[in-house]
Formats: C-alpha cells, sequence, structure tokens
C-alpha cells in the first residue's frame, strides 16, 4: 500500500516536473529574466524602445502627380467616301471658286451636271461628287499606369510658368497686282471725219491713273467684271491647264469702224495690252458704240475654250454734221471766184480809162511848154 501511495506521487512529481521543463522552454530570454527576478524579489527590467532616426526629406520643388506613360494611343485613318452635294449657285460666284471650295476640277462639275461653263446662273442647283473622308477607329492598346512619385513632407513650392515667346511680326507681303481696264475716244466728232478709239488692259498695283494719249479725247479707268475667287490670276482662273488669251471687240452702227491692231492677244501677266480702232461716224446726232473684252481659256489636252466677258461698257459720241463739208467748200471756192472775177471787170475798165486819161493831160502840158 506505501509503496503503491509513493509510486503515484513520484508519477504526479515525474508529470510536473516534465510540464515544468516544457513551460520554461518555450519562455524568452527576457521573460526568463523577469520570471528570475521576480523569484528574487526584483523588479523587472523595462525595455527602451529603441528610436528609429527620423531622416529629413531633401525639398524636391514642386509636387508632380502621379503619371500614366500610354504605350499606345488610338489612330484614325481617314476612308475616302464619296458623297453628293446639291450645291445652289449665288451671285457672284464662279465654276472654278465652287470647285476649289469643295476640292474638285471644273471640268468635273461640268461633265457631272452637262453645264455650259459659261452659262451658269444664281439660284442654279449643281450637283458636287466629293470624296469626303470618314474617321476608322485603328488599333488601340490601353495606357500602363507608372508608379506614384514618394509623397513628402517638404513645403510645395510653387511651379514657375515659363515666359511666353512671341513670335516676331511677319512682313507685310506687297499688294497683289490688279487688272484695270483702260478706255480712251473722243467726246464728239463730225460726219465723215475719222478719229480713233483705244482701249488697254493694264495689269499693275494700286489704283490706275487714266492717260489722254490723243488731245481732245476722253480717258476712263474702270474695273473688270469678277472672273474668279479673288486674288487669282487670270491665266491660273481654270487651272495651270489652261491657256488664257484676251479678246477686245467694237461694235457701233452709226459708225465705219476699222481695227488698226490685232483682235486677240495671248495673256502671261504682261504690264498692258492696247487695241485700237479708226472710226468714221455717218449718221449725226448722239450715237453709242459698244466696247467688249473677253477671256478665253484653252485646254491643252482636249481644246476645250471657256470663253468669259470681263468687261463692257457704251462709249457715248456726238456726231455733228457741220454747215460746209470738204466738197462743198471747194464748190463754193471755184464758184466765188468766177463771181468775183466777172464783177472785178467794170472796175478793171474804170481804172484804166482814168489812167489813159491822165496819162492824155500830161502829155498836153507838156507840148504847151
Amino acid at each position: 500500500m506505501l509503496t503503491r501511495t509513493l509510486f503515484i506521487i513520484g508519477l504526479v512529481l515525474l508529470i510536473s516536473a516534465l510540464a515544468g521543463a516544457v513551460v520554461i522552454t518555450t519562455r524568452t530570454p527576457q521573460q526568463m529574466t523577469a520570471a528570475r527576478a521576480t523569484a528574487e524579489g526584483l523588479a523587472p527590467p523595462t525595455r527602451v524602445p529603441t528610436r528609429t532616426p527620423t531622416q529629413t526629406p531633401t525639398p524636391t520643388g514642386t509636387l508632380r502627380p502621379p503619371t500614366s506613360t500610354p504605350t499606345g494611343s488610338p489612330t484614325f485613318t481617314p476612308t475616302p467616301e464619296r458623297q453628293t452635294i446639291l450645291y445652289v449657285v449665288k451671285p457672284g460666284d464662279t465654276l472654278f471658286s465652287i470647285a476649289r471650295r469643295y476640292g474638285v476640277s471644273v471640268q468635273t462639275i461640268v461633265e457631272a451636271n452637262n453645264v455650259n461653263p459659261n452659262a451658269i446662273v444664281a439660284g442654279q442647283t449643281l450637283k458636287i461628287e466629293t470624296l469626303a473622308p470618314v474617321p476608322t477607329p485603328g488599333p488601340t492598346s490601353s495606357p500602363t499606369l507608372a508608379p506614384p512619385a514618394p509623397t513628402t513632407t517638404s513645403p510645395t513650392v510653387p511651379p514657375t510658368s515659363p515666359t511666353a515667346t512671341e513670335a516676331p511680326p511677319r512682313p507685310t507681303p506687297p499688294p497683289a497686282p490688279t487688272v484695270a481696264v483702260e478706255a480712251e475716244w473722243p467726246p464728239r466728232m463730225e460726219v465723215d471725219r475719222s478719229d480713233s478709239i483705244r482701249i488697254s488692259l493694264v495689269n499693275q498695283s494700286g489704283t490706275l491713273i487714266p492717260t489722254v494719249e490723243v488731245p481732245g479725247h476722253t480717258a476712263v479707268a474702270d474695273t473688270p467684271f469678277p472672273f474668279s475667287t479673288p486674288g487669282i490670276p487670270i491665266v491660273d482662273a481654270y487651272g495651270s491647264e489652261y491657256d488664257a488669251s484676251v479678246v477686245a471687240r467694237l461694235a457701233g452702227t452709226a459708225f465705219e469702224i476699222e481695227r488698226a491692231t490685232a483682235e486677240e492677244y495671248p495673256w502671261f501677266e504682261q504690264s498692258r495690252v492696247t487695241w485700237e480702232w479708226n472710226i468714221i461716224p455717218k449718221i449725226p446726232g448722239e450715237q453709242i458704240v459698244n466696247a467688249t473684252i473677253e477671256v478665253r481659256w484653252k485646254r491643252r489636252d482636249t481644246g476645250q475654250v471657256i470663253e468669259q466677258a470681263i468687261w463692257r461698257s457704251r462709249l457715248e459720241i456726238v456726231v455733228e454734221k457741220p454747215w460746209l463739208t470738204t466738197g462743198q467748200i471747194s464748190l463754193f471756192t471755184v464758184i466765188g471766184g468766177v463771181l468775183g472775177s466777172g464783177l472785178s471787170i467794170p472796175w478793171i475798165y474804170e481804172r484804166l480809162q482814168d489812167w489813159r486819161k491822165s496819162r492824155g493831160e500830161k502829155a498836153k502840158s507838156s507840148k504847151k511848154k
């Protein structure tokens, strides 16, 4: 009985000793030191936390927000698509200005509408076929975001805006040459008396001052009709594939008109082209002479001709009938001479008799002496 009791006590002590060893082995060195100090009646040591030295951030200037670096951007490839536009002609429009507005050629508009290039009028509807680009989305890629920059506690430095650089002023281009018309004609004439009319197409900068070449004539400067887009020269009105020439005409039913120069001249932007006519009035009164200048554009490959009047004017001339014409003056001169000679015969006879009488008296007086 005693032996069993001792065995049980020893077994309990053995189990307690094993449990205590396990607890001891699981403690940390700090816990074992604290337990030892508690057993000896001392206060457990207090652990002082180790301070990590604080790094002073360096000011970096402007804080930049997180930026994203896209690896690809959406692209659009224009795909031409034909479309038809109905255009209503406005006053002052020409086929060249309409074609230039929609990026097509004059020949395309003429063929699409089967019209005469010189016969378009305001209010007329033209069908224009043009190619319009339609955006088509291309391959896209999602942007990759870069990691945000570290945030610092340094004071924010306001960004400085760059000083805007002003572009130097552009030089003013010289004024483009302008086309003007100069006309000179006699304001008064006599029937069957010839005179001349001069018309010039002048290409110069600034205002044209008319000049009088024949004394007593009237000279005026005029502006041609609009024939294309403002600022476009005559030679380029319908494109570089056309050759331009200028033509002047004169007409008047009360006059005999004879052209003294050529009727048509090629136009190469020369400074002046001049036409002259000799005219003889046949009917007295206030008469009119119609003057016209036209431009002919001829296509080199097809020979197509486009004509358009750029100037038209009415020249007023007062025709007078003289009291005596040249033939009448000659006839009256002869008649007057004959009559004058006949009427002077008695006077001459009388003078001759007086001379003979005075001579006889002188002879008598000389004999008496």
